[in-house]
């Protein structure tokens, strides 16, 4: 069966306030006919590229009705931004070698999912955009890396960097891509890269 996710995003900053959702940050959930946490908020911060969401943010990704627990959300939270990894990464094997004008960037990532079974690291896709064009992870071999780490089951987390080769005038001028595999409508939500 396939898994369906939906990207949520709610920046209801009063969510504290109300007893909602307080994990670090301001907590996102899309409006839909399934909304908990909070009243839901129009607001469309982090979901393009023209108005991405902060490093203080958390998006919540919610299965769909055909996914083998619909009822199971995964957290996404910024832990850090590592803008030139460069000297880092060349220890480790990499799939990848940089041109004099290339540099390594890393974003960590904190993945907490809430369901049955486990969530699996390679279903979560990131990319590093700058207009319009999109730059995929790198394949990196380093234990901090995001896809080595243990699947986390309900309530657990998992933590590492996602890594990518980009061209020098490239850094802190693009944004981050993020979403979940098996969600519907291809939705994505946007970090700002800065």
């Amino acid at each position: 069966v396939a898994v369906g996710v939906v990207v949520a995003l709610n920046l209801n900053k009063d969510d504290d306030a109300k007893g909602g959702p307080t994990r670090g940050g301001s907590t996102h959930s899309q409006p839909s006919g399934d909304t908990t946490g909070g009243t839901p908020n129009t607001s469309n911060r982090g979901r393009s590229m023209d108005n991405p969401a902060s490093m203080g943010d958390t998006f919540t990704f919610h299965a769909s009705e055909y996914s083998d627990d619909p009822d199971a959300t995964v957290d996404i939270a910024f832990e850090e931004i590592q803008w030139d990894a460069t000297q880092d990464i060349s220890k480790a094997y990499t799939s990848q070698t940089p041109s004099a004008d290339q540099v390594y960037i890393r974003l960590k990532i904190k993945v907490t999912y809430h369901g049955k079974g486990k969530f699996d690291p390679f279903n979560l896709q990131v990319a590093y955009v700058k207009d319009g064009n999109s730059t995929d992870t790198s394949y990196v071999s380093t234990n901090d890396e995001f896809r080595k780490q243990s699947a986390p089951r309900d309530g657990g987390s998992a933590s590492g960097f996602v890594t990518f080769l980009i061209s020098k005038s490239d850094v802190k001028e693009g944004v981050f891509a993020i979403s979940v595999f098996f969600f519907e409508n291809g939705e994505e939500v946007y970090l700002k890269a800065d």
